[in-house]
């Protein structure tokens, strides 16, 4: 009994260490792949978001005036909080609706967890995030000084479940996609759509507070909505969601992940066919 604990243990040890593996080495690969030929390099996933950044600072701030309730922070520091984590999770989203499309070859040709491809893209999705976060958390520390830089010190648990819920967000709803594009063609065109629609139902580049109340069901129902708040917690001390609704849609992220990965694993089989 106690040797056939040892070997079923060693096995497990082995095979999550070799699904670690290559999700690391598919990482390193997605990394090199998209910035391919390019001399900036990593450097692109910062300057493209800035680039927008800019955009929509000049439209509603300086053309539109848009003022926030809240004077401890600028409307830049509001802006930049939701927009990043925004850009990155449409562009993972947008990259799984033709991501088993682009792997036929996966699909028809060798034994391979598909799903990984989604984990990687993922997983380099949140290095560029995390690049990106650093350079504004170096930001905020060099603009408030010392008493920021212990604030947010403590914060550091908020900001890995931030992350974690990200994550768990982006993986639920990119599996999903990448899933039944390869049924329905057409989610190829219709998930930039959707997720123009989904940006500006979410407090990105206004705050909640500018809504009227008869609207603020859609924040309500808006799983991004309580990503974006985690994150602005972090950087900014500031939530605008109640903790109840939180717990309750971190819970339902949770199920959606777990429940878009069975509808994968049901459907994969079919996948041959289809592509």
């Amino acid at each position: 009994m106690i040797l056939w604990k040892a070997v079923f243990y060693n096995n497990r040890t082995n095979q999550l260490k070799g699904y670690a593996t290559l999700l690391s080495g598919l990482i390193r690969r997605d990394l090199r792949a998209k910035y391919a030929g390019s001399y900036l390099g990593l450097l692109w996933s910062v300057m493209y978001p800035g680039v927008l950044f800019g955009i929509y600072y000049f439209v509603c701030k300086i053309v539109f005036r848009l003022e926030l309730k809240n004077p401890s922070y600028g409307y830049a520091e509001y802006l930049f909080s939701g927009l990043w984590p925004w850009i990155v999770f449409a562009d993972v989203v947008s990259r799984c609706s033709r991501l088993f499309i682009d792997n036929t070859s996966m699909i028809k040709k060798t034994v391979f967890p598909l799903d990984f491809l989604v984990f990687s893209a993922i997983g380099s999705a949140i290095v560029e995030l995390c690049l990106g976060l650093v350079v504004f958390l170096v930001y905020l520390i060099f603009r408030g000084g010392l008493d920021y830089a212990g604030a947010v010190f403590i914060r550091i648990p908020v900001l890995l479940l931030a992350l974690i819920f990200f994550s768990l967000i982006t993986c639920g709803i990119g599996i999903f996609v990448a899933t039944i594009s390869i049924f329905l063609k057409d989610l190829q065109q219709l998930v930039p759509v959707i997720l123009n629609i989904w940006f500006y139902g979410t407090p990105i580049i206004y705050s909640a507070e500018m809504v009227p109340a008869r609207f603020k069901f859609i924040f309500d129902c808006n799983p991004f909505y309580y990503v974006i708040d985690t994150f602005r917690w972090f950087f900014l001390g500031r939530r605008e969601v109640v903790p109840m609704l939180w717990g309750v849609f971190f819970i339902a992220v949770v199920v959606v992940c777990f429940s878009s990965h069975r509808i994968y694993r049901d459907l994969k089989k079919d996948f041959a066919s289809f592509v």
